[in-house]
């Protein structure tokens, strides 16, 4: 009897062994299972976190060139003006237009419709005021009048429109060479180009007082009418044929005028000027030592240095007579006579310093209207 006692108690201890054993593997792949299970839910988690932060576009970091672009962009939904031929909503394909069906580019100027274009890629008044119409931000718009720049190749469009988005004006006489600028196109986009060169681009050195003698060159030829923007996003002019650009400040006293509504008119002196820091071999004897200055000098044998009655002759300056400055801006590399007398108004009182056979010496002089001297 002990004997078989014996027998059952060891084969009770195996049973309940592996029984007991059974359960601790049941109860550890179960703590794994969850475990697993948790792991896998955080990590879904996580992921659906990085999903959803991928799918958030960052702000651009300041004065990169991401934000210049963003910037830009901007400009180019809300402040760019897009002149089309004139049509009417329509329901056939053939009638629809795209943006780059657009004859000019512009830029809006005032809230109250005013925008500004380069003349040169704009029909003539007559047919631009019945023919054609502008896009502004996905709106049509009907144009009132034009007005055009005697002295550059801008010009001044007008629509009926209240509470449009202008674009801010850049300070273009203070962009050097090297720097980067954005042109704008309908059909392109962004084009990022360097200002390449700024040049006298007139075909003699001797030039009326108010003409402008300076032009851009950008390192890439594009379409020329395009709108220039600096890379803080401001306007600063138009790009034109063969790689030159027009600066904004070439027409900054055109703009200005017409916007205030006044004549469309040029402050006038009534003198040939020449820059001298234009000539690399003109004589000392010329320019008194001063290797700075717009020089009064007659463009040929048969026309006066000044004009006769104009503002430069009743103030008694005459041929030989160097300006060195106006109201204390020096004349000096891009800076010329032209840039300062067009900062001025017609009727204005201006100093010049002169240098001349007899020293230094300071002159009023009331400036008048270009278009009444030549």
């Amino acid at each position: 009897m002990i004997k078989q006692t014996s027998k059952f108690t060891i084969g009770g201890l195996i049973l309940i062994s592996v029984i007991i054993v059974t359960i601790l593997v049941s109860i550890i792949i179960n703590v794994a299972t969850d475990n697993w299970i948790d792991s896998y839910q955080k990590s879904l988690a996580v992921n659906n976190s990085f999903r959803v932060l991928s799918m958030v576009k960052p702000s651009p970091l300041p004065g990169t060139y991401e934000e210049s672009l963003d910037i830009i962009l901007k400009a180019g939904t809300e402040s760019v003006a897009l002149l089309q031929k004139k049509t009417r909503d329509s329901s056939r394909q053939q009638d629809w237009i795209s943006q780059d069906d657009s004859l000019a580019v512009g830029v809006v100027v005032t809230a109250d419709g005013w925008m500004l274009f380069d003349q040169e890629v704009l029909p003539n008044e007559a047919s631009l005021i019945i023919d054609y119409e502008i896009w502004i931000a996905g709106k049509r718009y009907e144009i009132s009048s034009i007005q055009l720049d005697t002295l550059t190749k801008l010009a001044m469009v007008k629509v009926e429109a209240d509470n449009l988005s202008a674009v801010e004006f850049g300070a273009s006489d203070e962009i050097n060479v090297g720097s980067i600028l954005f042109a704008l196109s309908d059909s392109d986009g962004v084009i990022a180009v360097s200002l390449s060169d700024i040049v006298n681009s007139t075909s003699s050195l001797v030039q009326p007082a108010e003409i402008f003698t300076d032009s851009w060159f950008v390192d890439e030829a594009l379409e020329p009418a395009l709108p220039l923007f600096s890379s803080s996003g401001t306007f600063v002019g138009f790009t034109d044929i063969d790689g030159a650009a027009i600066p904004l400040h070439l027409g900054s006293r055109f703009v200005s005028s017409i916007i205030r509504g006044d004549e469309n008119n040029h402050t006038g002196l009534g003198a040939y000027v020449v820059d001298v820091d234009s000539v690399l071999n003109m004589s000392e004897e010329e320019t008194y030592g001063y290797a700075m200055g717009a020089l009064i000098y007659s463009p040929n044998s048969y026309t006066p240095a000044v004009v006769r009655s104009g503002p430069a002759d009743l103030a008694e300056l005459k041929a030989g007579d160097l300006i060195l400055s106006v109201n204390g801006v020096s004349i000096l590399g891009s800076v010329s006579l032209a840039d300062l007398l067009a900062k001025h108004a017609s009727g204005d009182t201006v100093t010049f310093q002169i240098a001349n056979e007899d020293g230094i010496s300071d002159v009023k002089v009331v400036l008048s209207n270009y278009e009444d001297l030549y």
